[in-house]
């Protein structure tokens, strides 16, 4: 954002409602030490809209000539030790101080507080400020995912601001487009929520470190019965490391207890005691749906959060709102990394994945087996009422018979991705463990005519996710070891699909949109196994083996076998043919598809050096007293 008088991101009396919110999550001993201070916070937290010191509001993760930015992350750093200091001594200004500088770091939270588009007109940004405080009542209540201390302000600044620019474009868009944009609001109010109660504690503690003790923060609230989750532990000792880019050392000790309480009754339904990797574990709520408190206990010291486990309903697709997605993409073999604008009905390819040792089983076992660098395909939809990115994919995971194969995923938007179990027809995925990313739209014909379609379209998909839509294998093979003919199967949405021809047969069928040079043939797979220097390589997985000793695609060639090319594909806009299988690295080369829309390169917190001010002012001198144009 660019300069102007009024740097407000939430509306000036959204800040007191975070704040009160933030105080109901506070531990019961640190409320009572605020509960006749409470409104002294509130007050504090308005007060920095009357200063008028806007360069300490915002900042900008994309900079070129503007240099400014970074005295804004001293400013945080200044006030945080001006409050430490305060709560230490007793000062009768240290509520307000703290108020002060929960705004100063909730504006840094405000996704329109973190980058610099010209279209952020300070109309359209006035606008989106009272429009979300307008509907607060709107607001959901806070479902607290448990604490996270940080011993350093820098240390979330580096966490906090990145996150919370990933909201950025997709708000500027639909407020330029007048799309509503309040599904946006309620994930970064309650980000805002969250992260306020961590400060709250984090400053607490470092002015009274014999207080300090354990906390646990879940990386989503609300489970489903066996899913599983992942827990960031904050150690109980106070800040042992003054560098700015660290969290509280890591809990290394398996000497850590966790157990499942189910509040209405007081049962203890499991305990265990895993290990902790860097200060996160994953672990499986209860099979049995309810209310309950999961309690780590460690060296003497407890925390608890409280969980729900409810099976989710499908719900209704069509009600996801037309906000756009960022995805942090990188094209295969490349050092550049890039970000991209992801539309509904934008394709995402991803591959290069490994293992996540958080999940317990790999999904991507035959990802060796899919010719090319992008081995999965899903489409983005939109946002749901939380804010959240939603897409669909169908997994090529066909091991486990009762888990759902066509599902809703839930895309990664913050440092702490955690990819889920397996089996829901509602997950939660990550791509920090996947190489390469890379998406693209529809031509803006295609596009049309998925709009025009899009009644049909989404009732396809909502009736194919409600039903369990079966994943295909694409060949067939009868089974006996005299018979060398292995058939390849293309035949649309007969009998089940794979991840790439579904959404080609979907698309299609429903919309007429035809998307060439997809397929790969049986001569073109048959040199993939004979010569990629891992497709040739990997064992074939046991429960797809059709011989009783360990063997590679090679060797299955070697002994005779024959890939077969099914019939052609008879398109149905224009009549032309294309035969073989549809693989995620065709795909996203379709000439058919169109450009990927790129952003400004993923957002880079500043270094908070008095160097910056300098430049900033020598620059400015420099300006020969020409007007900066002003921006809230």
């Amino acid at each position: 954002m660019l300069f102007s008088q009024s740097a407000g991101a939430w509306h000036t009396f959204t800040h007191p409602l975070i704040v009160e919110a933030a105080y109901n999550a506070l531990p019961v001993d640190i409320q009572q030490a605020f509960r006749d201070r409470l409104d002294d916070v509130k007050r504090g937290s308005i007060a920095p809209d009357l200063l008028g010191d806007w360069i300490n509001h915002e900042i900008d993760l994309h900079p070129s000539i503007d240099f400014s930015r970074p005295e804004s992350l001293l400013n945080l750093q200044a006030t945080a030790a001006q409050v430490v200091d305060e709560l230490g001594s007793g000062s009768s200004s240290a509520a307000q101080r703290l108020g002060e500088f929960f705004h100063y770091a909730q504006d840094h939270l405000h996704p329109l507080h973190t980058g610099n588009d010209p279209r952020e007109t300070a109309l359209l940004h006035r606008q989106q400020e009272q429009q979300t405080y307008a509907r607060r009542a709107e607001l959901p209540q806070f479902a607290d995912p448990g604490i996270r201390r940080w011993d350093q302000v820098m240390a979330w600044a580096e966490v906090a601001i990145p996150r919370a620019n990933r909201l950025y474009s997709p708000w500027v868009e639909a407020a330029v487009a007048e799309t509503d944009s309040f599904p946006l609001a309620v994930k970064a109010f309650h980000q805002a929520v969250a992260d306020t109660r961590d400060l709250w504690v984090s400053l607490w503690y470092q002015a009274f470190p014999e207080q300090a003790r354990m906390h646990l923060q879940l990386n989503r609230t609300a489970l489903q019965p066996g899913q599983g989750v992942r827990m960031t532990v904050s150690p109980s000792m106070p800040a042992l490391d003054s560098s700015p880019d660290r969290v509280a050392d890591a809990i290394t000790s398996p000497a850590i207890e966790l157990s499942w309480t189910q509040i209405t009754d007081g049962a203890v339904l499991k305990t265990e005691a895993p290990v902790l990797i860097n200060n996160q574990t994953m672990v499986d709520a209860p099979l049995i749906e309810g209310d309950y408190r999961l309690t780590a206990q460690h060296e003497g010291q407890s925390s608890d959060v409280l969980v729900k486990v409810r099976r989710q309903p499908f719900f209704d697709i069509s009600t996801l709102a037309p906000l756009a997605y960022v995805l942090e993409a990188r094209w295969p073999h490349s050092p550049m990394h890039f970000r991209q604008s992801v539309q509904p009905w934008d394709f995402i390819a991803v591959g290069g994945c490994r293992d996540d040792p958080m999940t317990e089983l790999e999904e991507g076992i035959a990802s060796p087996f899919i010719p090319g660098d992008f081995t999965h395909l899903s489409v983005y939809l939109g946002r749901d009422a939380a804010g959240r990115p939603i897409a669909m994919e169908l997994t090529d995971e066909i091991r486990l018979p009762e888990i759902t194969q066509l599902r809703i995923t839930v895309l990664p938007e913050g440092s702490d991705e955690a990819p889920d179990r397996l089996g829901l027809p509602q997950v939660e995925i990550g791509y920090q463990h996947c190489h390469w990313r890379w998406s693209r739209p529809l031509q803006p014909a295609d596009r049309d005519a998925v709009a025009d379609a899009a009644d049909t379209l989404i009732a396809t998909l909502q009736r194919h996710w409600q039903s369990d839509f079966p994943y295909q294998l694409p060949y067939l093979w009868s089974g006996q070891l005299l018979d060398r003919n292995v058939w390849l199967i293309d035949d649309g949405l007969e009998l089940g699909a794979n991840c790439t021809d579904y959404w080609l047969s979907v698309l299609e069928e429903v919309a007429g949109v035809c998307l060439t040079g997809t397929r790969m043939s049986a001569a073109e797979i048959t040199d993939f196994f004979q010569t990629d220097p891992i497709g040739s390589k990997t064992p074939i997985p046991d429960f797809l083996n059709p011989l009783p000793f360990p063997v590679t695609a090679k060797d299955i060639l070697n002994l005779g076998y024959t890939i077969i090319d099914p019939p052609p594909h008879r398109f149905s806009c224009d009549g032309t043919e294309e035969t073989g299988l549809a693989f995620p690295s065709r795909f996203i080369l379709s000439p058919d598809l169109g450009q990927s829309s790129f952003l400004p390169t993923a957002a880079v917190l500043p270094p908070p050096s008095p160097w910056w001010a300098l430049i900033r002012q020598l620059y400015q001198r420099l300006q020969l007293g020409l007007q900066v144009p002003q921006q809230p």
